[in-house]
Protein backbone atom coordinates (compact mmCIF):
# COMPACT_ATOMS: atom_id res chain seq x y z
CA UNK A 1 0.00 0.00 0.00
CA UNK A 2 1.40 3.36 -0.98
CA UNK A 3 1.07 6.72 0.67
CA UNK A 4 -1.29 8.19 -1.90
CA UNK A 5 -4.16 10.55 -1.13
CA UNK A 6 -7.72 9.57 -1.93
CA UNK A 7 -9.07 11.72 -4.75
CA UNK A 8 -12.56 11.94 -3.22
CA UNK A 9 -13.76 15.39 -2.24
CA UNK A 10 -13.17 16.00 1.50
CA UNK A 11 -11.50 12.62 2.10
CA UNK A 12 -8.33 12.88 4.15
CA UNK A 13 -7.15 9.29 3.69
CA UNK A 14 -3.58 8.95 2.46
CA UNK A 15 -3.30 5.16 2.42
CA UNK A 16 -4.74 4.38 -1.00
CA UNK A 17 -3.61 1.59 -3.27
CA UNK A 18 -6.44 1.45 -5.81
CA UNK A 19 -6.09 3.55 -8.94
CA UNK A 20 -9.09 3.86 -11.27
CA UNK A 21 -8.50 5.57 -14.58
CA UNK A 22 -9.74 8.32 -15.11
CA UNK A 23 -10.98 8.89 -11.53
CA UNK A 24 -7.72 8.57 -9.57
CA UNK A 25 -6.86 6.99 -6.22
CA UNK A 26 -9.64 5.75 -3.96
CA UNK A 27 -9.23 4.59 -0.36
CA UNK A 28 -10.70 1.43 1.15
CA UNK A 29 -13.37 3.34 3.09
CA UNK A 30 -14.62 5.21 0.02
CA UNK A 31 -14.49 2.01 -2.07
CA UNK A 32 -16.60 0.24 0.54
CA UNK A 33 -19.09 3.11 0.69
CA UNK A 34 -19.42 3.08 -3.11
CA UNK A 35 -19.81 -0.70 -3.19
CA UNK A 36 -22.52 -0.57 -0.52
CA UNK A 37 -24.36 2.17 -2.40
CA UNK A 38 -24.61 0.03 -5.53
CA UNK A 39 -24.64 -3.46 -3.99
CA UNK A 40 -26.28 -6.01 -6.26
CA UNK A 41 -26.82 -3.56 -9.14
CA UNK A 42 -25.36 -4.03 -12.59
CA UNK A 43 -24.31 -1.33 -15.03
CA UNK A 44 -21.98 -1.11 -18.00
CA UNK A 45 -18.37 -0.31 -17.16
CA UNK A 46 -18.80 3.16 -18.66
CA UNK A 47 -21.89 3.88 -16.56
CA UNK A 48 -20.16 2.66 -13.39
CA UNK A 49 -17.20 4.95 -14.11
CA UNK A 50 -19.59 7.89 -14.50
CA UNK A 51 -21.28 6.98 -11.22
CA UNK A 52 -17.88 6.61 -9.56
CA UNK A 53 -16.78 10.03 -10.83
CA UNK A 54 -19.96 11.61 -9.45
CA UNK A 55 -19.40 9.79 -6.14
CA UNK A 56 -15.78 11.00 -5.97
CA UNK A 57 -16.94 14.58 -6.61
CA UNK A 58 -19.38 14.36 -3.70
CA UNK A 59 -17.96 15.39 -0.32
CA UNK A 60 -17.11 12.62 2.09
CA UNK A 61 -19.18 12.92 5.25
CA UNK A 62 -17.63 11.70 8.47
CA UNK A 63 -19.84 10.00 11.05
CA UNK A 64 -18.00 11.66 13.91
CA UNK A 65 -16.87 15.23 14.34
CA UNK A 66 -14.62 16.24 17.24
CA UNK A 67 -16.40 19.61 17.48
CA UNK A 68 -19.77 17.94 18.07
CA UNK A 69 -18.66 15.32 20.59
CA UNK A 70 -20.95 16.81 23.25
CA UNK A 71 -23.90 16.13 20.95
CA UNK A 72 -23.10 12.41 20.74
CA UNK A 73 -24.96 9.87 22.83
CA UNK A 74 -23.56 10.20 26.37
CA UNK A 75 -20.30 11.58 24.93
CA UNK A 76 -19.33 8.02 23.99
CA UNK A 77 -17.79 6.95 20.73
CA UNK A 78 -16.34 3.78 19.30
CA UNK A 79 -12.65 3.35 18.57
CA UNK A 80 -13.52 3.34 14.87
CA UNK A 81 -15.17 6.76 15.22
CA UNK A 82 -12.12 8.05 17.03
CA UNK A 83 -9.68 6.86 14.37
CA UNK A 84 -11.75 8.45 11.58
CA UNK A 85 -10.68 11.84 12.93
CA UNK A 86 -6.94 11.16 13.21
Amino acid sequence: MGVMSCFRNNCDSIMCDTWVEPVGYICYECKTEFENKYAGRKFSREKFLKKLQKFMDSPKVYDFDVDTLSECDDNKITAEELWKRY
